[in-house]
């Protein structure tokens, strides 16, 4: 339970005068001042700020002002807190000031942060004066007439498939071309060429490797491009007869003829 305790000795150490005087209305301030006490412990924290500022009347002690300021902060009246601890500062000793100065600051802080949010929130509620528009719109624009669709060329299953072989073809003469000149650089160097090429017998398995790969080679590049013509010649036999679009001999090769 919060509880006020720092500042009870406010009552419990009085001063001199209050020591010779031995006032009544002391004793009633004492009263009241635990009275607010107990009130700020329960919650209380508008009957606990009545009770010390009773107190406060009866005998102006100033450390009532800074409970006071913690009851007003939890009710959210930080303005009446400011009050409370800017009259405080007046009579707070050396070693005390420092922290009411950063308590006000943190209470002055926490105020603009409230005021820049309720400024926000009040632009965001103004709408806008509604004016009739009197700018003239433009004349619709004539509809313009579609133009026909192009023909698309489809390729087919068929064209696909021979570009695939003609795809495969070219890697496999590729790659038995590289071996074809690797094994005749190998054959190369064992052969002699003084006044007629000599090759030993252990030379002949870099020629057996360079005749047989090269044989492959020219199967595969010629396989690519047999593959490669079937392809185009199915596809425009497909398409062809949807464009008007024929092949034809031209020069010493084909060609396309027709309207597209």
């Amino acid at each position: 339970m919060i509880r006020a305790l720092l500042f009870a000795f406010i009552f419990f150490a009085p001063p001199a005068f209050a020591q010779s005087q031995g006032s009544e209305a002391d004793q009633q301030a004492r009263v009241l001042y635990k009275n607010g006490t107990d009130l700020f412990d329960e919650g209380r924290y508008a009957d606990a700020i009545a009770a010390w500022e009773m107190a406060y009347v009866l005998s102006p002690r100033p450390l009532l002002l800074v409970n006071m300021a913690s009851a007003f902060e939890r009710l959210g009246d930080n303005v009446a807190a400011l009050d409370k601890l800017y009259r405080y500062k007046a009579f707070a000793p050396p070693d005390e000031r420092s922290t009411i100065e950063r308590r006000i600051r943190s209470l002055e802080a926490r105020m603009d942060e409230d005021r820049a949010i309720e400024e926000a929130r009040a632009a965001a509620s103004v709408q806008p004066e509604y004016r009739p528009s009197t700018v003239t719109k433009p004349a619709p624009e004539p509809i313009q007439s579609r133009p026909e669709p192009r023909q698309v060329w489809t390729v087919g299953t068929g064209p696909v498939v021979m570009y695939s072989l003609a795809g495969a073809g070219a890697v496999l003469g590729t790659v038995f071309a590289f071996r074809a000149d690797a094994a005749r650089k190998e054959a190369a160097e064992l052969c002699s060429a003084d006044d007629a090429v000599f090759c030993p017998s252990s030379a002949g398995r870099s020629l057996a490797i360079d005749n047989n790969s090269s044989v492959i080679a020219d199967s595969g590049f010629g396989l690519a491009g047999a593959a490669m013509v079937a392809g185009t010649v199915w596809m425009f036999a497909k398409n062809g007869r949807q464009t008007g679009a024929r092949l034809a001999p031209v020069g010493h090769g084909l060609g396309i003829q027709g309207a597209f």
